[in-house]
């Protein structure tokens, strides 16, 4: 862990443990410039783990942030870019199904300064960074059982998606090969995810180029069954046969 991770990681700590914290103390307590830490604040905002406010920061209560938070940080280059793709994506007025997880909340942290957007979750992070963002998006949080990741599932859950017809369904997930795409969660998980499909018109399949190419426990859907995948590379050229031939659009940088 660098430098600077090891201060974010004690900036993090203790934002949750007082709620709010102030530049003049961190940079005390860290002994670092006030301009270090304002630095420091700015992308941790930026990330979604903390908000900035006017002479510190509040910190944004996830119930299973440190596991979270943790997989946040891997691939995080590649998340961005990914999440930078599908904002470009989402035109003024769209609605958005989004399931948990942490490619999708990168997505939520690209268009948390948007307005013009309808967002409906079952992932309390989500939610919480669309909250707490500086845009005006509208925010639908699915009720349901409360499972990992501070995300809901079960009957209410799938009750309250039928209610929707939406333009796109952003999803994570946990592999992908040539014929389909998986969870490597839990049946319900998978279901969720599935009913989300269902009421979109279109499906984006969020996942860095490590999760193509390999397999999970449960089976989602075929890949005939989906719009698009956004990824952050070139997929390999049996991926890419694979797409081509179930007629679905590849995104990824310069592509």
């Amino acid at each position: 862990m660098s430098l600077t991770e090891q201060r974010w990681d004690r900036i993090l700590s203790v934002a949750a443990e007082r709620q709010k914290v102030t530049v003049n103390d961190l940079a005390l307590e860290l002994d670092v410039s006030r301009e270090t830490i304002r630095r420091d604040l700015s992308q941790l905002d930026e990330r979604g783990l903390l908000q900035k406010v006017h002479g510190g920061a509040i910190h944004v209560h996830s119930a299973s942030e440190g596991a979270f938070r943790k997989r946040q940080g891997q691939n995080a280059k590649e998340k961005n870019t990914i999440a930078q793709l599908v904002n470009e994506l989402l035109k003024p007025g769209e609605s958005v199904m989004m399931n948990a997880g942490t490619t999708v909340y990168a997505v939520a942290n690209a268009i948390a300064s948007r307005d013009d957007l309808t967002v409906i979750t079952n992932s309390l992070d989500i939610a919480s960074r669309l909250l707490h963002g500086h845009g005006g998006n509208s925010v639908v949080l699915l009720g349901g059982n409360l499972g990992r990741d501070s995300q809901t599932f079960g009957e209410m859950t799938m009750e309250e998606i039928r209610r929707f017809r939406v333009d796109h369904a952003v999803l994570t997930i946990g592999a992908m090969d040539t014929t389909s795409i998986f969870f490597d969660f839990s049946i319900e998980i998978a279901s969720v995810a599935r009913a989300m499909m269902q009421q979109a018109r279109q499906t984006t399949i969020v996942a860095d180029n490590q999760k193509l190419g390999r397999t999970a426990l449960v089976e989602l859907c075929k890949i005939k069954d989906l719009s698009r995948v956004v990824t952050d590379a070139p997929p390999s050229a049996e991926m890419s046969r694979a797409f081509a031939e179930a007629k679905v659009d590849v995104i990824f940088p310069d592509g």
